[in-house]
């Protein structure tokens, strides 16, 4: 039997961002931009991932290139099916994975918005110094977006996060929705005026010679 796959050298996420400054904004986007991208496209599939964090995410030579990996507690699903099993890490989990009482590629979802604000901030939104205490927060805690790092962020990028870590699945962004928000697109259209800009700048170089 013979599997091909892609070599990426780069390493988990988890690797490339611990130690380092937090993320800007643009950098933030090149990341979670082609994230929910294949999370859109393995939802279509009626893949849901259930595990999704930093170290599974790996990366090219390049942070932005990423690939998501470790499929192993990754189910097929049928829509509108309802998954019992919990699983996954406890940080990154939905709230409705953690009641038992069932969920769907939703929770893929909320990993993402867990995922943002340890990117932007190195923190994460909710935790705990035990395992009743994570559960507790990311349960019953409120998401506070209020203090000094995100006043100095986007009011954008403050309702994208809110729309990921919605307690109520039924209210929080599909991948869908994300990528057509108000901060995805306002990212998309700066990444293009750089482009443009960096165009004109080479174009200006080459007419000086």
């Amino acid at each position: 039997i013979y599997i091909v796959m892609d070599l990426v050298t780069g390493g988990e996420l988890f690797d490339r961002i611990v130690g380092r400054s937090c993320l800007t904004e643009e950098e933030c986007f090149g990341v979670v931009r082609p994230l929910l991208q294949s999370i859109e496209y393995l939802h279509n599939l009626g893949i849901v991932h259930r595990d999704l964090k930093p170290e599974n995410i790996l990366c090219g030579e390049d942070m932005f290139d990423i690939k998501i990996a470790d499929f192993g507690l990754s189910k097929i699903v049928v829509p509108d099916e309802v998954m019992k099993l919990p699983c996954g890490t406890l940080t990154y989990v939905a709230p409705e994975v953690l009641s038992h009482k069932g969920y769907g590629k939703e929770a893929d979802l909320w990993s993402v918005g867990v995922i943002v604000p340890l990117l932007m901030r190195g923190k994460l939104p909710f935790n705990g110094k035990t395992r009743d205490e994570i559960i507790r927060s990311c349960q019953f805690d409120q998401l506070r977006l209020e203090d000094p790092s995100w006043r100095a962020k986007s009011a954008e990028l403050a309702e994208f996060v809110k729309g990921l870590l919605m307690k109520d699945p039924k209210k929080r962004f599909t991948a869908t929705q994300a990528l057509a928000s108000e901060w995805v697109r306002m990212m998309e259209a700066k990444a293009f005026e750089q482009v443009g800009k960096k165009e004109r700048e080479k174009e200006g170089k080459e007419g000086a010679t």
